[in-house]
């Protein structure tokens, strides 16, 4: 299981109340450049939030089992007809 690497795991979560669309997404992002240097690399894909870049997608496994489902996807999905959600980026 990839995003298990660390001694602790970390999710921020805000209300995104009307007058704080901009806000929460904003300090939750200035939490995770504080812990920057005590990250490993991947994130539990059930707590990647918005993150819908094949890029960010992507941290959800090491990069060799990342590079092995994309071959897989390449394989069974060439169209990238799975391509919503937290789904791998099509090549």
């Amino acid at each position: 299981m990839s995003g298990r690497e660390g001694a602790y795991a970390l999710f921020v979560l805000g209300p995104v109340a009307p007058g704080l669309e901009e806000v929460v997404p904003a300090v939750g992002g200035s939490v995770f450049e504080c812990v920057l240097p005590w990250l490993t690399g991947t994130a539990q894909l059930n707590f990647l939030g918005d993150a819908l870049t094949g890029d960010a997608v992507g941290t959800a496994w090491t990069p060799e089992v990342h590079e092995r489902l994309m071959e897989v996807k390449g394989r069974v999905d060439p169209a990238n007809l799975f391509c919503f959600g937290h789904a791998l980026a099509g090549r």
